[in-house]
């Protein structure tokens, strides 16, 4: 016969009533659920800082790709020229044909459909002259596709022969003939530019300035201010 003494003493947990009562349950869910609220949150931050970080690498791949570009075709170029208003002509290399450099010497700043006109270092491999004319590049700081007022995006149109026409770009209402070059995630909300042309003591020049942000989302929306000056290449 079992001795139910001895028993207990040696399986003493089998031979009890204890246990955790409601008040201990209630507390030990509580801390877990602390814990857990916590954890969470710093978990979501974690995310949104890793979704902030791929942003920002993305904007600024794409704005120092167009910057860059931007930089280098007008370093070899020449002819600077800026202005109020979207470039058109009709046949013409030589900017400055059809508009007055509002520009050139001048600052020009948000608002004003800013254009940076210039003579590029491509020729027109087609061209009989000798030598062959320069092609024609433009920059235009264009309303922004998302319709906001104080929204712009940085185009670009380019004549590939000496004798394409740019009258369909004078029209700054109908953007077809221009390329955007930046993410239209990419908002610029402000811009500066000014030419440095035609002074004989002073290598020409121009000054870039631009301010925006990238991201739909104000939580994780990426800002950016950036300026730079490019000097003609002797």
């Amino acid at each position: 016969m079992r001795n139910n003494s001895s028993f207990c003493t040696l399986h003493f947990a089998l031979c009890t009533d204890s246990g955790f009562s409601l008040v201990e349950m209630m507390v030990a869910i509580a801390i877990f659920m602390v814990v857990a609220v916590v954890a969470v949150a710093a978990l979501l931050k974690i995310v949104d800082a890793d979704r902030k970080s791929k942003t920002l690498q993305d904007t600024v791949n794409n704005i120092n790709f167009a910057m860059d570009s931007i930089t280098r075709e007008i370093r070899v170029g020449s002819d600077y020229n800026g202005y109020t208003t979207s470039y058109g002509g009709s046949g013409v290399s030589t900017p400055g044909t059809n508009f007055s450099d509002t520009c050139t010497n001048a600052s020009c700043s948000n608002g004003t459909n800013v254009s940076i006109v210039f003579l590029s270092s491509k020729t027109d491999t087609n061209d009989a002259s000798n030598p062959p004319h320069n092609l024609t590049y433009v920059y235009y700081f264009a309303p922004h596709p998302d319709g906001v007022s104080g929204h712009w995006t940085i185009m670009k149109a380019q004549q590939v022969n000496y004798s394409d026409t740019f009258s369909a770009y004078q029209n700054t209402s109908n953007l077809g003939s221009y390329a955007e070059i930046i993410d239209p995630s990419i908002v610029i909300t402000a811009y500066s530019i000014k030419v440095v042309e035609g002074d004989p003591n002073t290598q020409p020049s121009v000054f870039l300035y631009i301010k925006g942000y990238t991201g739909k989302d104000v939580n994780t929306q990426t800002y950016f201010d950036l300026q730079t000056t490019i000097s003609e290449r002797i």
